[in-house]
């Protein structure tokens, strides 16, 4: 291996060095550029699996299994569960997940009519109290 200038460390070693290095920058850079959710936004629908995984935590936890598994263990676990279930056990997680995807677009639609009417990022209240001012002003 060739020697760098700097004794006793190789070069291919400096290229680590300098390779981690522009790894960090990178994420740096790419962190200023992070594209941030507004508060006011709905929450996204959550799966059928992501219900299942909600019961079967609370079911561990209950269990007092917990303390003894680390969170990876417990995915694992739960996430094998899910793959054992059959499709009519199944069903009332998808339906939850159904109901919540309704839930999320009807809050978007609502979201973005709020966004274009320059609301977004207001209350309930504060945007009744628009809306009457306005009607007060058309008589």
């Amino acid at each position: 291996a060739a020697l760098s200038p700097i004794e006793g460390i190789s070069m291919g070693e400096i290229r680590k060095v300098v390779n981690m290095r522009r790894c960090i920058q990178a994420k740096i850079w790419m962190s200023k550029f992070k594209r941030i959710k507004p508060k006011d936004a709905p929450k996204r629908p959550l799966s059928g699996y992501n219900y299942f995984f909600k019961d079967e935590r609370v079911r561990i936890l209950e269990a007092g299994i917990h303390g003894t598994m680390g969170f990876q263990t417990m995915a694992k676990t739960v996430g094998s569960r899910w793959k054992a279930l059959s499709e009519d056990e199944r069903t009332p997680y998808k339906e939850r997940a159904k109901a919540d995807m309704v839930r999320y677009r009807r809050q978007m639609k609502d979201y973005k009519a709020k966004k274009a009417a320059g609301l977004a990022g207001m209350t309930r209240a504060e945007i009744i109290q628009i809306v009457k001012k306005r009607k007060k002003k058309k008589k």
